[in-house]
Order: structure tokens, then C-alpha cells, then sequence
């Protein structure tokens, strides 16, 4: 499997969205925000695997996901989780289907 650990900072201005500037645009402007910040994980883990033998590639199942994490005064999403299974199919169909 693998994981990923990641980060990102800026100094640079943005709207700041606590206030939907679509409702409230004053004579100042849309407020603004200095500096920003992300998180987030990756991760992808096989549950079954398969090298083969001699011709056959390598086949499995496995995990994947994903969660990260933002300055919610710059990003519409404070938080982001997204799980799932993916793979190759384990229900032999097709003869060049493994």
C-alpha cells in the first residue's frame, strides 16, 4: 500500500467566504483574507493480491481513501473524506477476463 501526507500554506490575499460576498458587496469591496492553509492524506492498501505466475500480471483488491482539511475562511469545503474498493473483478467473466 501507500500513503500520502500533504500540506499547503500561502501568504497571498483571498475573499475571505465567511461572508458570502454575493449578498453584501459593499462600497469597500469584497473582504479579504491573507494567507491560507490545506491538509489532506492519501492512502491505497491491496486486501487481496495476486503476483501470477510466468505470464499472468499481477491482480488484486484493495482500499483506497482520502481526507483532507482547509481554512475554511478561503475554501467552500473545511473538510473532504472519500472512501472506496476498487480492483479487479473477482467474478470470472469473459476467457481474456482474469
Amino acid at each position: 500500500g501507500h500513503q500520502l501526507f500533504g500540506a499547503t500554506w500561502s501568504s497571498r490575499s483571498y475573499a475571505s467566504i465567511g461572508d458570502d460576498p454575493r449578498l453584501a458587496i459593499t462600497p469597500v469591496g469584497i473582504p479579504q483574507q491573507t494567507g491560507s492553509w490545506s491538509a489532506y492524506w492519501n492512502f491505497d492498501q491491496y486486501l487481496v493480491y495476486d503476483k501470477g505466475c510466468c505470464t499472468e500480471e499481477a491482480r488484486g483488491w484493495g482500499v483506497f481513501g482520502r481526507a483532507g482539511m482547509a481554512d475554511d475562511a478561503t475554501s467552500p469545503l473545511e473538510y473532504f473524506l472519500s472512501f472506496g474498493i476498487g480492483g479487479d473483478s473477482m467474478i470470472r467473466g469473459r476467457e481474456k477476463d482474469y
